[in-house]
Parts: structure tokens; sequence; C-alpha cells
């Protein structure tokens, strides 16, 4: 296994304004090339961890990227606790016999150890119009909204008890605008959570531009016979067991990337 990562993490990654992206109207130079952690050499030693798992379907099991994440890493357990319908707000408000953030002992945040990491990936759900779960992801340049409101509570709390948040920006869906480009359905979320990061020095892991880019150069045929099949392809959002892997190498790919002590697990 190499532990020298290559890239760094940005809180803004690669955050296009031309090409294929123009259908979207992006944020000014500061939220594109501002950058949180500096290049070094990842030297870290392995140490037993903890990875929590907290989003939405598209992280949970049979639906979603999260539990295929421990056969791209070593010296690490993986906790999924996503769950299907989740926004930002609904699983911070989670009825506390349903095991959500908090609540009882079975609850995330009672459960996380000095060191361990929360991987926090919401969005896709915070575009409902229902009450319970739609936040709003504010506008540039803050981007201060409910959205951001319930992602400063999950850094606060997971690093109050010793914990290490990490962000990720919700996996693109694989719905294609009439041009041929991935319809980037959930854009200004990530836009929050990417201020956020830059803000709260919490690491983001960029996976909605990291998919869409892979999306656009499959183009949507190829796309659905990779990662779709969900319903016969009429779910065009979750992933079948056996496909979904290839998110969660993406997933992988950006945790080597981004210069942390964990970037040393993947494998």
């Amino acid at each position: 296994m190499g532990c020298e990562a290559q890239g760094v993490i940005n809180s803004t990654q690669n955050i296009p304004s031309s090409g294929y992206y123009t259908q979207i109207s992006y944020p000014k130079d500061e939220l594109k090339n501002s950058t949180l952690n500096a290049a070094i050499p990842c030297k870290y030693p392995l140490v037993l961890t903890n990875i929590w798992l907290i989003g939405d379907s598209t992280v949970a099991s049979d639906s979603g990227w999260g539990d295929f994440l421990a056969d791209f890493v070593t010296e690490v357990t993986i906790h999924n606790m996503a769950q299907g319908g989740a926004s930002a707000m609904s699983f911070y408000k989670t009825e506390a016999n349903l095991n959500g953030w908090k609540g009882n002992e079975k609850s995330v945040l009672s459960n996380i150890s000095a060191g361990d990491y929360v991987f926090i990936q919401f969005g896709h759900n915070d575009r409902s119009s229902e009450p319970a779960k739609h936040t709003e992801p504010g506008v540039f340049p803050d981007y201060k909204g409910s959205y951001r409101n319930y992602l400063d509570l999950y850094i606060k709390e997971t690093r109050a008890v010793g914990g290490i948040p990490i962000l990720i920006t919700p996996v693109s869906t694989m719905y294609f605008l009439y041009n041929g480009a991935p319809k980037r359905i959930h854009i200004e979320y990530s836009f929050a959570m990417l201020r956020t990061g830059l803000d709260r020095s919490v690491p983001v892991l960029d996976l909605e531009l990291r998919s869409s880019e892979l999306f656009n150069e499959l183009g949507e045929d190829k796309t659905l016979k990779r990662f779709g099949g969900f319903e016969g392809n009429k779910d065009r959002t979750h992933f079948l067991p056996e496909k979904a892997p290839g998110i969660t190498k993406l997933v992988a790919d950006l945790i080597r990337e981004a210069n942390i002590p964990l970037s040393c697990h993947v494998l």
C-alpha cells in the first residue's frame, strides 16, 4: 500500500467555470481557488480507527456506496448509519429509538471515540418539499442557510467528543440534460458544503464533482450500464449492491488525495 498522498483536498476542489458545466451558475474565484490543506507527504502511522457514515440512501446499505468502503481501507471499522430518506435536518432530529444522530446509547454521537472519523453526506433529500426534511442551501458567497446550520452542528458535536468530521458532497444522480451532460441537481448544496468546509477547516471530499465528471466522460448509456439498473433504470439515484463499489472507489480515491492520516489507510 502506498502511503504518499498525491493530491490536496480543497474546500472547493476543482469547481469549473466552463465546458459542460456552463448550465450552472458558479461561485466566483473565492470559491474556485481556496485551498484548505497544503500538499504534504502522507507519513502517518496506521492506527486502528472507526469511520461512522451518516447520510441518506445513496450511502445506506442496499442502495448506496457506504458498506463497501471496508473493501478499500485497512485497519478501519466501518459503521454505516445512513438512513434512506434522510436529510441533514431529519437525521439530526431522528427519534432516539431509531438510532439517529443522538438520543440513546445506540446513536452515532454516543459511540464516537476520540480519533474516530465521521463522514457526513447529505443533500439529496434536503431539496424535498416536506417540511421535516427540507433545508435551504443559502446563496453565494456565504451560503448561510439551514443546510449549513445542520452541517455546523454535526461538525461541532463531532469535535466535542474527539471525533474528526469529514464532509462529502452528495453523489451525482444519473439524470442527464438534453446536451448529454449530467444534470447536477444538488449543486447548490455542494457549494454550501464546500463553503462550510472552508470556514470550519473541515476536509471536503467532492464526490458530487468527481462522480459527475465520470458520468460525463462515460455518457448516459455507459453510465447506466455501469452504475444503473435500480428499478430498471427508472431510479437514477440509487445503486445496486453489485454496482455501488464503483462509487465507493471514487470516495476511496478522494480520501487518498486528502493528505490526512486516514489517507494512509486506503488500499
